[in-house]
């Protein structure tokens, strides 16, 4: 059976394995010098079944039972989001400049050209100029994300130094 086959897949990697009571079925496998990772997929594949791994344990299900697992999830984070206090993050930029990083978080760029948007719905972001400081509110699980992401943004920009060198041709002549 698939549960089996599964079974000899989880002794076989030290895996602990926790298969969907809608994993059933019978299936004749035979598999040489193929990868247990490889293998793992086809026999997935075949039975329309899919894998997700966290750390030492490995869930298998069908993909339908997937998909709704992480819709149902994403509903559950938008709507913990949507009543979720908001929160300030001040930051000090020392090479991005603030105004250009705002155009990014708020996910419109020059010329109002639509880019991905990094704050939450609730979520927005001020620019002081002067200070090259931002002021972002948002729900803190964005926050956390959001200021990960400007400190690799904000890093220098490699210059290259390109020296021209001019011989003078009059002490020749």
């Amino acid at each position: 059976t698939v549960r089996a086959l599964l079974q000899v897949f989880a002794e076989f990697t030290g895996l602990n394995l926790v298969v969907s009571d809608a994993v059933s079925g019978q299936l004749s496998v035979r598999l040489v010098d193929v990868p247990w990772v490889q293998a793992l997929g086809v026999v997935l594949e075949s039975k329309g079944l899919a894998s997700r791994r966290e750390g030492r344990v490995m869930w298998v299900a069908p993909r339908d039972e997937w998909t709704l697992r992480e819709k149902k999830q994403l509903e559950t984070q938008s709507a913990l989001e949507a009543v979720s206090p908001l929160q300030m993050l001040p930051l000090q930029l020392k090479y991005a400049r603030a105004t250009e990083v705002v155009q990014r978080l708020s996910g419109t760029a020059g010329a109002g050209t639509p880019v991905a948007r990094w704050l939450s719905p609730r979520g927005t972001a001020l620019a002081e100029p002067r200070t090259n400081q931002l002021f972002i509110l948002d729900v803190p699980s964005r926050l956390a994300e959001v200021g990960q992401m400007i400190q690799k943004l904000d890093v220098p920009v490699r210059q290259v130094l390109i020296c021209l060198l001019y011989t003078s041709d009059a002490a020749d002549e």
